[in-house]
This record gives structure tokens, C-alpha cells and sequence, in this order.
């Protein structure tokens, strides 16, 4: 004969497994996972002139925070390389054609928490020169969206820097080393106001994405 245990039975009845399932807790919220770096530019001819600098800050909305890492932080002075990037020009284009090459190698990591996509996190950059008399001013600003699909991804971005109205605007500027900005780095990111700013190509600049999500598919999210 075969014993039998009545007290062990298999598979697991369904409040067994429904008491395993409740212990686990269900969470709201979704990571995104970001790193990479502010690679290097190419600065229209002029504009390069003197040490360059770059700044980045992320932009998100009201239901984004930060775990760990900066929103912004600032690179080292870095020269251009006019003979390289000229000499280079041809094979590199469109990065380096008709403009002075300098490489920051500035890096990010952070990560996100979010309830829902809304607010997706956008990358604003500020490149930052000096003048004739050594006076540190802004030479162009850029922005773009975090990619949403997981991967590596290099991104080359349209530097575009605020002009003066009036070329008698644009001279006063030069003398006194105030050329128009925005007042907020942020305002790179957003639309309201931007219609009646005027704007001109002040170079490119690339930018490197290493971006890793969790969570989203547990909230039913498709990106």
C-alpha cells in the first residue's frame, strides 16, 4: 500500500498562491535609468574664440524626481582645435564642417521616478564662451528629449545662439559684453515665448544616451 499525506498536496491550492502574490508589493511607480555624456561641439567660426564651457540641466515635469544623481552641472574649460577640425572636416561632417571642434567628454548619470510618462525628462545645454575682453558670455543654447526606447544612442543637436534686434542692439552687445540670454536656462525646453525670440546657427554638439527603464511595462506603459 502508499501512504498518503492529506496534509501536502500539490500544485498549491489557489489562496495559497493568492496569499504569496499579496505579500509582494505592487509599486506605482516606474525608474528611468539614465547616463552618458556631453561628447564635444563644433563652434561657428568666430564664436570659438577663448576658453569654452558646457552646462547641462534636465528638465521634467511635476510628477518626475530625482533618486540619485545631478539635474545639472558644469564641464571644464576647453580650447577648440582649429588645425584638427579643419583638417578633419571632410571626414566628419556634418559635426565638424565650417566650425572649431572642442570635446568636453562631460559625463551624467541620474535616475528618475515617475508615476507616468507625462513630463518626460529633456536635456537642456548651454555652451558658454568669452569675448574680447575676457568676459564670459553665452555663445548658443540646445535641447532634446531623453530617448525613451532602452539603449545607446548618440544624438547631434543644432546649436542656435539669441540675436538683438537691430544691428545697433547687436553693437551695444559687443561693446559691453551683455549679449541677450534667457533669463532661465529652461526656457531652452519649453514653447511659451519662444515665438518672438530671434535666433541664429551657432554650431552642433554631440551628445551620448545610455537610457534603461523599469517598472513601465508592471503600470501597462508601451514607449
Amino acid at each position: 500500500m502508499t501512504r498518503t499525506d492529506s496534509s501536502i498536496s500539490w500544485p498549491p491550492s489557489a489562496a495559497v498562491t493568492r496569499s504569496a502574490t499579496a505579500n509582494q508589493p505592487f509599486t506605482r511607480t516606474f525608474q528611468l535609468v539614465l547616463s552618458g555624456e556631453v561628447i564635444s561641439a563644433s563652434i561657428e567660426s568666430g564664436l570659438a574664440s577663448g576658453a569654452l564651457l558646457c552646462r547641462y540641466l534636465f528638465v521634467y515635469g511635476p510628477d518626475w524626481s530625482i533618486i540619485s544623481g545631478e539635474d545639472q552641472a558644469i564641464s571644464q574649460s576647453a580650447y577648440a582645435a582649429r588645425g584638427s577640425s579643419r583638417a578633419l572636416s571632410f571626414f566628419s561632417y556634418p559635426l565638424h564642417a565650417g566650425g572649431e571642434q572642442v570635446v568636453w567628454n562631460l559625463p551624467f548619470s541620474l535616475i528618475f521616478k515617475s508615476t507616468n510618462p507625462y513630463g518626460w525628462p529633456r536635456l537642456v545645454l548651454c555652451v558658454y564662451g568669452t569675448d574680447w575682453l575676457n568676459r564670459r558670455v553665452i555663445l548658443g543654447y540646445t535641447s532634446a528629449h531623453v530617448p525613451t526606447q532602452p539603449g545607446r544612442h548618440v544624438r547631434t543637436l543644432n546649436l542656435y545662439s539669441i540675436t538683438s534686434s537691430s544691428w545697433m542692439r547687436r553693437f551695444v552687445a559687443w561693446m559691453t559684453g551683455c549679449r541677450p540670454e534667457f533669463v532661465d536656462p529652461q526656457t531652452a525646453a519649453r514653447s511659451e515665448g519662444r515665438e518672438v525670440v530671434r535666433t541664429e546657427n551657432a554650431g552642433r554638439i554631440k551628445v551620448c544616451f545610455n537610457v534603461l527603464s523599469r517598472d513601465l511595462q508592471q503600470l501597462q506603459y508601451s514607449l
